[in-house]
């Protein structure tokens, strides 16, 4: 499961897992390559940003 359908196809990844576990690689790196031509097909989009309302104890709303 990823956060969006088109993940696997920007970011590849060579990690080995088992038993849950990513396993250690004698190279160097995080083991992810990206793909570039594919990752322009879907340029970033920013999401909408949430309230940081904070309700305090004495009942006021602060906002950061």
């Amino acid at each position: 499961m990823t956060d969006v359908p088109w993940r696997w196809d920007v970011a590849r990844r060579s990690l080995e897992t088992r038993n849950s576990y990513w396993l250690k690689k004698e190279s160097s790196g995080l083991g992810i390559s990206v793909n570039d031509s594919k990752a322009a097909q879907y340029p970033f989009q920013q999401e909408a940003s949430h309230s940081a309302n904070i309700c305090a104890a004495y009942g006021a709303i602060l906002r950061w």
